[in-house]
Order: structure tokens, then C-alpha cells, then sequence
């Protein structure tokens, strides 16, 4: 059974903001920043002792954004991190600082139960 969890983001407001998230029954810090030089969006995940796991991601619409990193960094959410497009259209897909949270969301996918 497949559980899809949409996670709040903030880039309406704020070009840089953490959280604190659940998945998979885990507690995860998540970092969030707009890089203006890249015009693009990055995210760090820390575990529950603000411990870094992963840092500087950055978002692509689609991916499994953490798939890379599971072979090598223990302790990541086992279910799949991505950024959904609602549009569901490739030739327009790109993501900016205005449209995270509007037309692109993050979504974390639980895998099993």
C-alpha cells in the first residue's frame, strides 16, 4: 500500500525556512533555500538530532530526489521525496522561486504497510 503525504512549503513567503516533518513515523528537519544565482531551489535533510544526512538537493520536478543518496547514507526516509507537478506537463515544467508550493508540490510517497 502506497501512502501520499504533501508537505506545506513556505516559498510563498520566505525564500529561505526549516521544518520539521514526519515520514515514514520518523521526525526529520527539513532546510529549504532559493539559490538567486541558480534560480533554483535546494533542500537539506537532517534526522531528529539535527544531524545532517543530506545537503544542498536540489529540487527537480519528478525525481525520487533522495533516490541517490540511499545506497550511501543511512537513516533517509525509505519512501520516495519528489516535487509533483499538478500541471502534469513536461514542456512546461520548470521550477521557479514563485511556483513551489502553487503549482509544484512536495510530496513524500510511503511505501509498504
Amino acid at each position: 500500500m502506497w501512502r501520499i503525504l504533501t508537505i506545506r512549503t513556505f516559498a510563498d513567503r520566505h525564500p529561505r525556512w526549516k521544518q520539521s516533518v514526519d515520514m515514514s513515523g520518523v521526525r526529520y528537519r527539513l532546510y529549504f533555500s532559493w539559490n538567486t544565482r541558480m534560480r533554483s531551489w535546494h533542500m537539506s535533510v537532517l534526522d531528529g538530532n539535527n544531524n545532517a544526512l543530506v545537503g544542498g538537493v536540489r529540487l527537480v520536478p519528478e525525481i525520487d530526489l533522495l533516490e541517490k543518496y540511499k545506497a550511501s547514507v543511512s537513516g533517509l526516509p525509505p519512501g520516495i521525496v519528489r516535487i509533483l507537478d499538478r500541471q502534469n506537463d513536461p514542456s512546461t515544467a520548470e521550477l521557479t522561486r514563485e511556483n513551489l508550493g502553487t503549482r509544484f508540490l512536495l510530496s513524500y510517497t510511503e511505501i509498504g504497510g
